[in-house]
């Protein structure tokens, strides 16, 4: 009989949880995020790609307790960055409310901390990019648009962005913030610190 009382128990939490991820799901697509795949409420920051796109542009970062989710979600390449609660609108009492409060000040302190995890993955990808690029004088892609080659950019010789020239772009004191690729055929993706310093 304990053990019946536990499996319910279990099951009623399983269920919450499960609508709870499913409104985080509605509030993300709502946003223009179309995502049908697994979204795990763990306090990490998970990129993703949206429904019939590529380049795990989108993020979020879902925190969850015996009541409450919070998550921070965003998408570099539409420019949105927002935070989402599973008590939107919801009347509460004073004590749910400092609750949820307090919640939701973790959830946000969490998400800065793995953004900046995030952007020094990014920039230190880039730099090592970089550093293996090699200097050229020509490159397809500057020949059909009929432009000279300026400034630092190489070509990448291996990888994800092989036959690609890498952009760097720096601030004024020469820190890297963003280095664009483009394809012999067109822009290609970007490994960037979404922090616009430039």
């Amino acid at each position: 009989r304990v053990w019946l009382i536990a499996h319910a128990g279990r099951r009623r939490f399983l269920n919450a949880m499960s609508d709870l991820i499913e409104s985080l799901r509605k509030a993300m697509s709502d946003s223009g995020l179309v995502y049908s795949g697994k979204i795990i409420p763990d306090g990490s920051i998970h990129r993703f790609d949206c429904d019939n796109e590529s380049g795990e542009s989108s993020w979020y970062v879902a925190h969850s307790s015996d009541r409450f989710m919070a998550a921070a979600i965003g998408c570099w390449r539409r420019g949105v960055n927002y935070t989402w609660n599973s008590c939107n609108g919801a009347p509460m009492s004073p004590e749910e409310k400092a609750e949820l409060n307090s919640f939701v000040a973790d959830a946000k302190e969490k998400r800065r901390t793995a953004e900046e995890k995030l952007h020094f993955e990014a920039k230190t990808r880039a730099q090592k990019i970089l550093s293996e690029a090699e200097v050229v004088s020509a490159h397809p892609y500057l020949t059909k648009k009929k432009v000279e080659l300026h400034g630092e950019a190489r070509l990448v010789k291996s990888g994800d962005f092989k036959d690609c020239l890498i952009l760097p772009l720096r601030d004024t004191q020469g820190v890297l913030h963003t280095a664009e690729f483009i394809a012999p055929d067109k822009r290609f993706g970007k490994e960037k610190n979404r922090d616009k310093s430039l």
